[in-house]
């Protein structure tokens, strides 16, 4: 297995002269760049070979431009047979997973008992060898001892007359299974007091670059708009992870799984994980809601969220980073990567299926019938315009109304994230660096060209397929191409004219 240290070499001296040379090497017969000009950052260096080997400079942006940011990336692409799809997206996710394997292998961390449980844990599920000599043993005898048998798999020595159908139903809840019913904790929607960095100024600039969009929308009435204006400014970001972690001191986060106890064999390990799990789960009933606390997204999975019942923004650390994230990277990258989904994940507090909850996450509707009526006309030409899209890969047209929330927040993003990074050179004149190979392009498309990398997706036809039934957001090229084509910005940023294909004539605007 490769480590988190091999996928992630640091630059020597040496490596950014060779790749500094590579870069130039691409751009033989062409203008010398003026070195003074240029950011030479390590991670300037790694950016600029990304983004090189993802733009195809042969096709016109003005026309295609998911093409045109992702064309060679695609076209050089290599999804493994174990995969489904290759992108920007799951290389953060594979990083990640090495990342993860590095840690859980290691001892570089201070000690705690919760981390040598999460490491004895890991032990136990790669030690393939004791996993198959254990087979299905462990899994039987819970069957067989606690939930009574099942006569599929003993057939005539299955004792009916033992068989205690409640007993079997108390079983299965332990293990977070509710055959009839289901039962877990959540916040009650009508009081959500009760229970039933760097990136922190970005986050900041692009919620006030919101509120005057808000001010300036001509179809929200003046209620509804400082009833926004107020949720807005009451939205919570978190980001990174909880508080406690951000010093040495383990005890929180020894207290939290002191219960968790794991031995080297796989499967009662798993077993009491997920009894653990539930009876945690609703042990919440007994407690206030801790404002500080992080649920319903995973510290492992690369994604954001908005959480409607505490109006609230979560941004994990795992989605802070390459290519959406980096301290040391131009402002102009920062704001077209996690700029844009912190954008995105504003905008989904204001939109059709968040009119209902307030600046405290309580289920009151608050937009007037009128703000109602003018928002339906918008939404209507966003579903009309996703309507008409069509995947030719799989010859298959996209359902705007199924993805519409996904659609509006998308469109929102990329026009919040681009005026808050443009509100941010202007009071940072002169600082912005170019990247070297990419002289040529402005900050501004520059920002565009990340925006559009991000979302670089090759993927088999199965997966998309799948996507196209199960999936909420349109796919990647729509996320691209949606947004950019009714941004009147972009054509500016472009030269692009009305009517090109990657500028709508009729552009949609909610936002």
């Amino acid at each position: 297995m490769q480590t988190h240290s091999e996928a992630n070499t640091l630059y020597t001296p040496l490596h950014r002269s060779i790749e500094i040379n590579k870069i130039k090497g691409r751009y033989k017969g062409t203008a010398v760049e003026n070195t003074s000009d240029l950011c030479l950052r390590p991670y300037c260096i790694k950016a600029a070979n990304y983004l090189l080997e993802s733009i195809d400079e042969t096709i016109n942006p003005c026309e295609k431009f998911y093409e045109f940011a992702c064309g060679k990336y695609i076209k050089n692409a290599i999804i493994l047979s174990e995969s489904s799809e290759q992108s920007t997206m799951s290389q953060i996710s594979k990083k990640l997973r090495y990342t993860i394997a590095d840690l859980l292998s290691s001892n570089r961390t201070k000690k705690s008992k919760a981390i040598t449980n999460a490491r004895r844990l890991y032990s136990s599920c790669i030690d393939e060898g004791a996993i198959e000599t254990e087979g299905v043993d462990v899994i039987m005898s819970m069957i067989n001892k606690e939930l009574g048998g099942w006569p599929v798999l003993q057939g005539s020595a299955w004792n009916e007359s033992t068989f205690d159908f409640d007993r079997l139903m108390l079983k299965l809840s332990q293990y977070n299974s509710y055959i009839f019913y289901t039962v877990n904790t959540d916040v009650d929607e009508k009081n959500s007091s009760i229970r039933s960095i760097h990136a922190i100024e970005m986050v900041n600039n692009i919620r006030n670059i919101f509120i005057t969009m808000v001010n300036q929308s001509t179809w929200m009435d003046s209620k509804s708009k400082i009833i926004a204006i107020k949720k807005a400014r009451a939205m919570k970001a978190k980001l990174g992870y909880p508080d406690y972690l951000e010093s040495d001191n383990m005890t929180k986060l020894d207290k939290d799984y002191a219960e968790y106890n794991f031995n080297l064999s796989y499967m009662p390990n798993v077993l009491s994980a997920i009894q653990l799990h539930s009876k945690a789960s609703l042990q919440m009933l007994r407690y206030p809601i801790d404002s500080k606390q992080w649920t319903g997204i995973s510290p492992t999975k690369i994604n954001a969220m908005h959480r409607l019942l505490a109006n609230e923004i979560l941004f994990p650390a795992v989605i802070l980073q390459t290519t959406l994230f980096d301290r040391d990277a131009p402002k102009y990258l920062n704001y077209g990567g996690i700029g844009f989904i912190m954008g995105h994940e504003i905008a989904h507090g204001f939109g059709d299926e968040r009119k209902e909850y307030d600046l405290n996450g309580n289920e009151v509707l608050w937009w007037t019938n009128s703000t109602v009526n003018t928002f339906d006309i918008r939404k209507k030409c966003i579903n009309e315009q996703y309507d008409n899209y069509t995947l030719t890969q799989v010859n298959h047209s996209i359902n705007g109304r199924k993805t519409q929330n996904e659609n509006v927040a998308d469109d929102a993003g990329l026009k919040q994230a681009f005026f808050a990074y443009q509100q941010w050179a202007k009071t940072h004149k002169n600082v912005e660096k170019k990247l070297p190979g990419l002289s040529k392009y402005s900050a501004e498309q520059m920002f565009l060209l990340n925006f559009g990398h991000i979302w670089c997706t090759k993927i088999t036809d199965e997966s998309l397929h799948s996507n196209l039934v199960l999936a909420q957001h349109s796919p990647a090229q729509f996320r691209v191409r949606g947004p950019t084509s009714n941004f009147v910005e972009f054509d500016r940023v472009f030269g692009c004219k009305v009517g090109q294909g990657n500028s709508r004539v009729n552009k949609c605007n909610v936002w």
